[in-house]
């Protein structure tokens, strides 16, 4: 069993994707280094996250109606979860400019782009990373 820190072959894949997941991973940015290892010159990663701010400051935070609710799941289940064996602790509403230091300046990757789309009315942001 492989696990988000050494599963795949060097340049191996087109597309990974992190559905509603990243944020709790203890790994995430060991999985974002490797998610760029493991892809294609040209490849990329989209992932699904909660709705949350480009910014990482309070009045970014509280300018979403979905603050608060997501906040109190974040604070029992998706924070420890991310806090174990010393993780990322990355929390649920985890800001843009946090993903892009994780897969930009921390894996890797040429961008990383929030994409409008219908997920934007439920909740969820569409975010693609560009090897």
């Amino acid at each position: 069993m492989a696990d988000a820190e050494s599963v795949g072959q060097d340049a191996s894949y087109d597309l990974v994707c992190f559905f509603d997941c990243f944020h709790d991973m203890a790994v995430a940015g060991k999985a974002a280094k490797n998610a760029c290892r493991i892809l294609k010159q040209g490849g990329m990663v989209m992932l699904i996250e909660m709705m949350g701010p480009y910014d990482d400051s309070v009045s970014a935070h509280l300018a979403l109606p979905s603050t608060a609710m997501l906040t109190c799941f974040s604070c029992h289940f998706c924070t420890p979860s991310g806090m174990c064996d010393s993780g990322d602790a990355l929390g649920t509403v985890v800001p843009t400019s946090k993903h892009e230091k994780l897969f930009v300046d921390a894996a890797g990757f040429k961008s990383l782009d929030s994409l409008e789309s219908g997920l934007n009315e439920i909740g969820f942001r569409l975010l693609l990373a560009k090897k």
